[in-house]
Parts: structure tokens; sequence; C-alpha cells
């Protein structure tokens, strides 16, 4: 029986980012199973309706004043409240709130992080990491905003979170664990097949937004005193700074900005070795784009990345207390003590297992329409 589902979100594409991917590919996931979906996002352009067979897009404009913008998108959701609609958020859950979505029947939220520690690193308002942050006494702005995404979340009929760190915080949260459920973020493995390429390899790459808590400052670093040339995927508010940086070490850094995703999937194929600095994550999906291009992975240690990566079996985990730090894990992964042959291989059978998109979108499917 067709289904109609309606997907909400912050962020979607040509905007980056782990939640635009996500609705795009799950939005393509619905198309293929036949369902009836309407998209509900904001964009930088102008507002628009965009209805095609089987898909509604609507699009609301950040270019309105941010009361209008809220009214607007309130507005469309209400028009959506219906009971043969089941709605999932992968963002603008403080619109799904004030929606106050009565008459459908399932409202689901994914969360891919704690939106409000984000929001006040990237400001300079704490330097605290993510768990260190639940107990800050916060500003009455963040207190605030700290109150209404916990209240967006218990409004929910269930809450999806992609790893055990964000199960945890939900936890601190005060919300029902009995109503979250645990699904890995996932990658379409046949996007990302391919050989490597024959030239022209990058030793290190790394994709992400460029802000202070994503550590590309110290990858630059670490590459200068090895040696090493890198190439950064990615734009946000410290790329001048980082540009300087590189500059002033004489560093080999090559400043690729945002680029589509398959000139991505390019630059996993032209590098040697994939590197993953963020002090914070929930579960990447580039992580899991570079492990599925079949590249050697390094990434931070207590972050979602360790959810992933199983040190020295399938990649190379460091910054924990007493391990490697990043100089040393680089140039151990460039040693003769690890083969990259057989990290590879064992780090795509465990996307194939566990982080398969078919699969895990599966299971996302039945949890939004309870089958």
């Amino acid at each position: 029986m067709v289904k109609d589902i309606c997907l909400v979100g912050g962020i979607y594409p040509p905007d980056a980012g782990g939640p635009s991917k996500f609705l795009l590919e799950f939005e393509n996931f619905l198309l293929r199973k036949g369902e009836q979906v309407f998209v509900v996002v904001l964009t930088n352009d102008h507002s628009s309706v965009q209805v095609s067979p089987n898909l509604t897009k609507i699009r609301i404009s950040r270019l309105a004043s941010l009361p209008r913008r809220f009214l607007q998108f309130i507005r469309q959701l209400k028009l959506l409240d219906s009971p043969n609609h089941y709605f999932l958020a992968a963002g603008a859950f403080l619109e799904v709130l004030l929606a106050n979505l009565r008459r459908t029947p399932r409202v689901i939220v994914k969360i891919p992080g704690d939106i409000v520690w984000e929001r006040a690193r990237n400001s300079g308002a704490t330097n605290r990491d993510i768990f260190g942050f639940q107990d800050e006494k916060l500003s009455f702005k963040y207190w605030i905003m700290r109150r209404l995404y916990t209240r967006a979340l218990k409004s929910a009929d269930q809450v999806i979170v992609p790893s055990e760190g964000l199960r945890k915080l939900t936890k601190i949260w005060g919300i029902d664990q009995s109503r979250v459920e645990l699904i890995y973020n996932s990658v379409d493995i046949p996007k990302y097949a391919g050989d490597k390429a024959e030239s022209e390899l990058s030793d290190v790459l790394t994709v992400c937004r460029l802000t202070e808590w994503k550590g590309v400052d110290e990858l630059i670093s670490a590459v200068s005193i090895l040696g090493l040339s890198l190439t950064i995927v990615g734009d946000g508010p410290e790329r001048n700074k980082l540009e300087s940086l590189a500059l002033k070490l004489g560093a080999k850094v090559n400043f690729l900005g945002e680029i589509d995703s398959e000139d991505v999937s390019r630059e996993y194929k032209r590098s040697r070795r994939f590197v993953l600095n963020s002090s914070y994550e929930g579960l990447p999906h580039v992580l899991l784009e570079a492990r599925a291009s079949k590249l050697l992975c390094l990434a931070r240690e207590g972050t979602g990345s360790s959810e992933v990566i199983s040190h020295l079996h399938d990649g190379i985990l460091y910054g924990g207390e007493g391990g490697l730090n990043l100089v040393q894990a680089l140039r151990l992964s460039f040693s003769t003590e690890v083969s990259e042959e057989v990290f590879v291989e064992r780090a795509y059978k465990d996307i194939e297992l566990r982080f398969n998109q078919r699969n895990n979108f599966d299971r996302i499917f039945r949890v939004l329409t309870n089958d």
C-alpha cells in the first residue's frame, strides 16, 4: 500500500552536511519504493514549490526574516498535517514542534547531534567538548534553546539516533529510552565502487565543514611535519585562517571548497589516506564513504568515528589517553606495520554488514510507518 511520507529538514542539497545528504538519499529510496513523497526544507534561494510525479518539494527561503520564515515553514507543515501523512524530520525540529502535528499517525525525528552544543561551540560561547557541555551552566539563550530542542524530541513518537554516543546524550536529555532507536548512518555502496586513480594522488584527504572543532588546523600542522600533501574538501568560517596557516607552514595543501558529490567520490579515489580529525562526530557519513571507496581511514578516538573504526584491525584511531597522536598515527599508516590491502578489505566488509544503505533505510522506513 502506497504511503504518504513527509520529509522535513533545515538543510537540503546543494547545502552540504550529513542531514542534507540523508534527506535526498532517503527521498530517492522512497521514490524507488513507489511512495508519495513531500519534502519541506530551507533554501538560500527564493521560496518555491516543485511538483512532479510522486514528489512535491516545498522550499522555504532563508532570505525572509526569521519570524516570517518560521511562520511560512510551520504553515506548510500544518497544511500537510493529515491522518495519511507520516513525518520524518532530520532537522527543523523547532518548526515541527510548533506546528503541533496532531492528525498525522507518526512523527519521527532523526537527530544528527547536539545542535545546541554545535551552535554554542561555533559562536565561541563554549570551548568544552560535547559531553562536558551537558552539565555547563547555560546562558539564557542556550538554556531556552536546550529546553525547546529537548521538548521537540520528547514530542516525537520515536527518535532515531545514528550512534551509541548520541543514544547516551538522549538519556541525559531525559528522552524515554524505549522511544529511542539506534540505526547507523549508511552509504550507497555501488556509488563508491571502482578502482583508485592511477596518478596525481594526494597523500591525505579530509572532507568536512571548516569549523574550529573539526581540527583541520592540527591536520595541516601534522602533514607539514611529515612532508605530506593534503586535499581539503569543504568550506566554512575557518577557511581564511586555515589558508594562512598552510601558507605560514609551507604545507602542501589544496583547498577545493564545496564540490558536488560526484567530484567528492573522485577525490576519494585520488587519495592515499583519509583523516577525520573532529573532536566530535555523531556517526560521520564521510567516513563511511571513504571506507566504501576502499580508502585507509584514520580518525579521532572518543567520537562517533570509534563506532566505525576498529583500531589496527580496519583503520587507525588516535588521540585517546596513552594512545597515538595524529602525527604518529599518520606515520604508522604509511609504515610497513600496516597492511593497507588487509585494512581496507576488512573495512569494506564492515560497510556491507553494518552500514549498508538498503538495509538501514528499510529499518528507518519500518520505524516511520510502524510496520
